[in-house]
Order: structure tokens, then sequence, then C-alpha cells
């Protein structure tokens, strides 16, 4: 696992994982995604932002042909995350580098406006997740 590659959405989602999903395999595969990452002490696994499928994507039970069900709604978050964290497709990061990144550009009235279209959001998981990394109030 040198290179994986996120959805700009999943950036927060494997930042608030806590070992809740749309499904058993689905828990499994982000589990050794996130364990991966932090076990990553010498920085080596890069993580590259794309706007299609990503490693944490293949699984999912809403994946049919490689496309989700849900496309037009993911689309839009991964948009939305690009644009308040200024990210691009193809940027490239080792996970420190990028949790420092969303650190420095994420803010909880961006969280709010960006994710609120994620189900996972009205659990309050990731808000008090965020807080703890010091999320910009």
């Amino acid at each position: 696992m040198n290179i994986l590659k996120f959805r700009p959405h999943h950036l927060l989602c494997s930042l608030c994982f806590v070992g809740k999903g749309y499904s058993p395999a689905f828990i499994k595969n982000l589990k050794i995604i996130t364990d991966a990452l932090k076990a990553d002490e010498r920085q080596q696994i890069k993580i590259i932002i794309t706007l299609e499928t990503d490693s944490i994507c293949k699984p999912c039970p809403h994946l049919h042909h490689n496309k989700c069900a849900c496309e037009q709604k993911v689309k839009q978050m991964d948009e939305q995350f690009c644009q308040a964290l200024d990210l691009q497709e193809g940027n490239i990061f080792t996970w420190k580098t990028l949790q420092e990144h969303v650190k420095n550009n994420l803010t909880m009235e961006k969280f709010h406006r960006i994710c609120a279209p994620c189900s996972w959001k009205k659990m309050g998981v990731c808000e008090k997740i965020l807080k703890t990394l010091c999320i910009q109030q």
C-alpha cells in the first residue's frame, strides 16, 4: 500500500473514522486504510486526490460498475471540498502533510457547509473529532 487514491470528501471520512460504515466489507477496507496511514511513521504512503472512484470506494455497496449510485451528490461534495480545502485533482500528499493541509484550510463553518449533505454528519462524530484536531472555529 504505497499509493492511495482519495476523493476529496474521503479526507474527513479517514480522519474521523470510528469503525462504522455502509457494510462490513466497507468498514474492513476503511479500517485497513486508516490503520496503515496511522502506522506509516516514515511517511511513505502517498495519497493522490482524485475525482473518481478511489481506494475507499472499492467495497462500497453503493458502487455499481465503478460508479457511485450517488455520483451526482458525491461529485458536488468533492467539488465543494476542493474549493474549501484548496485541493485539485492530482495533488499528492503524505498523510501527515494532508492532515496539516486540512487543519490549515478547514474551519467549522466550512465543515458544516460542505458536509451538510452527508448522512454521517448527523451522528456528530466528525464534528467532535475535528474539534480535537484544533480545526478553526
